[in-house]
């Protein structure tokens, strides 16, 4: 993505994981059969240990948004407390291909998540 003072610039399309990617859980609706359960370790927060997480991913959401950064010449760019493990684990699940991140509030998101 280019820096200022740069020409030009282009948009980005930020997408997050838990509630878009991976529906959040709710016990009177059933999951879409299109979506595929996963078991990953994601490592989010340094020092600590990965857990495994179940996320439900429609893999065919990684070629739908690929088309929409195609139509609107934008960038896509995970916008995650997942951070750089959205990238580790989930592109590839994708089939998307190496994505900045945007970083996410860690500390507020540490808090939030270990509950």
């Amino acid at each position: 993505m280019p820096t200022a003072g740069s020409e030009s610039f282009r948009a980005a399309l930020l997408h997050d994981v838990d509630g878009v990617l991976n529906p959040m859980r709710s016990s009177d609706r059933p999951r879409p059969a299109r979506y595929a359960p996963q078991l990953l370790r994601p490592k989010v927060f340094p020092g600590v240990p990965a857990s495994a997480v179940e996320v439900w991913i429609d893999p065919d959401h990684g070629r739908l948004l690929r088309e929409l950064a195609d139509a609107t010449d934008a960038e896509l760019v995970w916008a995650t407390a997942w951070e750089h493990e959205a990238a580790r684990l989930l592109a590839l699940i994708l089939e998307l291909p190496p994505l900045d991140v945007e970083p996410h509030h860690t500390a507020l998101a540490k808090d939030f998540l270990l509950r």
